[in-house]
């Protein structure tokens, strides 16, 4: 029933019960002027920083984006926008869609530069549990399709890219995704929706693991 998913039957009522409001389609509202106070310092610092070393993750504790933190939680209802799950706002992080330090694309090169460029981009950031965060999920994976072409640096997205991680705030994750009650194991489990190439469904699940058994009877 979750937004993946798409509104099922009883949907409404289930999330107003557990969730405190209806299912809706995730929007991060107008980018709050404090991120962009502090985007307009940090981005000069990280381009000198990079013509002369790669940057490295302390390189952004001065110019910190989790000024965004607030207004994503809110405007999510403190719901994780990848798995659907309320969660409190404490030690739960700013997820970046696209990582910001180091980026795996699963095309067989291993760790490159991150998407530095993007992490006080309003349009990166989203507020995100901690479990779907971090490893052994999305981590600093974005998979892109096997012989996509990636952007270059302060390039805009999509550009080139051909992603196979749904992004919740512009897509419908509910035409790739839905979840199928499983009779022998009990609760709800994700697959790749039928009718449509099963790829993006099936790297969102497998990257962002929302077949976790804590998810399944939520």
């Amino acid at each position: 029933h979750r937004r993946w998913a798409g509104p099922g039957p009883g949907c409404a009522r289930c999330c107003r019960l557990f969730c405190g409001v209806d299912v809706i389609r995730r929007d991060r509202g107008p980018e709050p002027p404090q991120l962009a106070a502090v985007r307009s310092r940090a981005l000069p610092a990280l381009r000198s920083i990079r013509a002369t070393r790669p940057i490295a993750s302390d390189d952004f504790r001065p110019y910190d984006y989790r000024v965004a933190f607030r207004p994503l939680y809110e405007r999510q209802h403190g719901i994780c926008c990848f798995c659907e799950c309320r969660e409190q706002p404490r030690k739960n992080p700013v997820e970046h869609l696209r990582p910001k330090t180091q980026v795996d694309h699963e095309q067989g090169a291993g760790a490159v530069e991150g998407y530095w460029w993007l992490a006080y981009s309003w349009e990166n950031l989203a507020f995100a549990c901690q479990t779907c965060n971090e490893k052994p999920f999305k981590g600093i994976r974005f998979p892109l399709a096997p012989a996509s072409a990636r952007l270059v640096a302060e390039e805009s997205p999509p550009g080139p890219e051909q992603p196979l991680l749904l992004d919740p705030f512009s897509e419908d994750p509910g035409r790739w995704i839905e979840f199928v009650f499983d009779r022998l194991g009990g609760g709800w489990m994700p697959q790749a929706r039928s009718g449509v190439p099963k790829e993006r469904g099936e790297a969102t699940i497998r990257v962002l693991g929302l077949y976790r058994q804590d998810l399944r009877d939520h």
